[in-house]
Formats: C-alpha cells, sequence, structure tokens
C-alpha cells in the first residue's frame, strides 16, 4: 500500500470545540476507485485542544471517509491509535501509558459512520495490512480538503 495522506485533521465537535488528530491514510495502489482499499490511522495529539480521539471517532472517521469519496465502509479500516507520547491524566496524576492500537468498526447512516466497536489490535496487524513497516517520519502527504 501507499501512504495518500499524512497531516493532522482539526473536526469540530458538536458545541464547535476544535479538535486535532494525525491522520495516515494509506490505498492499495491503483485499483480502480470502486475497488480501492484503504487503512486509515486516527492518532490523539498531545496538544490536541479538543475531544479525545476515542470521544470524537465518529467525527473523524465520518470526515475521513467522506474525503476519501464515501468509498464502501467494508474497503476502508479504520485504526485508533494512542502513542507512547500521549499521557492522559487521572485524578491529577500523569498515567503511564503503552502505545496503542485499536481497530474501530462502523455502520453507515445516512452518510454517517456511527455506533463504533472497537477490537482490540496491535502495531504489527496495522503494520500487516499496510504491508510495512509505521514510520513515525512519513513525508507529509494531503488530500484535498471537502
Amino acid at each position: 500500500m501507499n501512504i495518500i495522506h499524512d497531516a493532522n485533521l482539526t473536526v469540530h465537535d458538536f458545541n464547535g470545540r476544535p479538535g486535532v488528530y494525525r491522520i495516515r491514510i494509506w490505498q492499495q495502489s491503483h485499483p480502480p476507485v470502486e475497488e480501492a482499499v484503504y487503512v486509515v490511522v486516527m492518532s490523539e495529539t498531545p496538544d490536541n485542544p479538543g475531544m479525545s480521539i476515542t470521544n470524537a471517532v465518529e467525527l473523524v472517521a465520518t470526515r475521513v471517509w467522506t474525503l476519501l469519496g464515501c468509498p464502501p465502509i467494508e474497503n476502508v479500516t479504520f485504526f485508533e491509535h494512542y502513542p507512547q507520547i500521549f499521557t492522559p491524566i487521572r485524578r491529577g496524576k500523569p498515567m503511564e501509558a503503552a502505545e496503542t492500537f485499536d481497530r474501530v468498526g462502523f455502520d453507515v447512516q445516512n452518510r454517517a459512520l456511527l455506533r463504533p466497536l472497537w477490537f482490540y489490535g496491535q502495531k504489527a496487524l496495522v503494520e500487516q495490512r499496510i504491508g510495512g513497516k509505521l514510520d513515525e517520519e512519513t513525508k507529509e502527504a494531503m488530500l484535498p480538503e471537502v
């Protein structure tokens, strides 16, 4: 697969507050549009001022899916990613947090991705799906804004 997008994406919640998420998208090499297969990694960013990627996953995934042209949902695999550097605060104290990758499935309804369902995943599963190693220093590739 080839990476076609690696950049931060700002998505506003229902109250208009922005959240910033790193989005990486891989696409199968030059298939017909209706047969394109994608892998999407939606990452929490350390300086995200808005909802966590977990709480915003439907909004972020719907935005990404729309940017891709609403391909058949079975052709898109979404992963939620928390980098190791992300340290959530619990009871006023930073927590140690390991890097996580969870696959997220959705139902499609009225051109929106709803009812997320998380499946335990690992970095190795993402790398298997993209056919290579995840590289934190990926060159910036951008999809056109919709």
